[in-house]
């Protein structure tokens, strides 16, 4: 079943602002992180995208602020363009995408993007600290030079993320609208770190 929107534009027309909300930090950043299925669309993915970022990073968060509307805001990543972000991204040499994988059965990130240097780095990175990796992603591959993660100078790296290894990182996995930090577990925080060692690793 397609997407209910082909762009943000279409969408913004269609729902109010209290519907959704978009965040974004821009440090001018040599690596912009993205969550563009953030919210209640693919919970979880808001934090990690955060956590990431940390003080030094860019971030671009989109959110679904409505549990009733299921996947209704999805917009694909070769679709999904926002003025904020593609400032951002213009200036970035690379970039990170984090996803929700759906129900696999088991607690694994698999990894996508074109960035194929960075990804090496970020598979050791995450193996690592003991985490399942699987760098052939079966779909949602995120190859394609139209996927947000690309359109950064040096393309970037996707993370699609199982439900089962989410809720090992959140202890409720719940998206709140009254902006409080969902409550993370110890695996939470190995992730954040391998994230940004992997992306310290890459800069230098």
């Amino acid at each position: 079943m397609g997407d209910k929107f082909s762009s943000f534009e279409a969408l913004k027309r269609h729902y109010k602002s209290r519907d959704f909300r978009v965040r974004w930090v821009n440090r001018q950043a040599s690596v912009t992180v993205l969550s563009i299925h953030g919210g209640f669309l693919e919970p979880g993915t808001s934090a990690i995208a955060a956590g990431i970022t940390g003080r030094d990073h860019n971030l671009f968060d989109f959110q679904c602020l409505r549990c009733d509307l299921g996947l209704e805001m999805h917009i694909t990543s070769t679709l999904f363009r926002h003025p904020r972000a593609s400032e951002m991204l213009a200036v970035s040499r690379a970039a990170i995408s984090i996803h929700g994988m759906g129900s696999q059965g088991k607690p694994t990130i698999w990894l996508g993007g074109s960035n194929w240097h960075f990804k090496g780095i970020v598979l050791a990175a995450l193996s690592k600290q003991g985490f399942d990796v699987d760098p052939d992603c079966p779909r949602y591959r995120g190859e394609d030079k139209r996927n947000i993660v690309n359109l950064a100078a040096e393309h970037g790296v996707q993370l699609e993320i199982s439900d089962e290894l989410m809720a090992q990182l959140f202890s409720v996995l719940a998206f709140r609208c009254d902006r409080r930090p969902l409550p993370t577990t110890e695996r939470f925080t190995l992730l954040i770190a391998a994230m940004r060692a992997a992306i310290l690793l890459y800069l230098t």
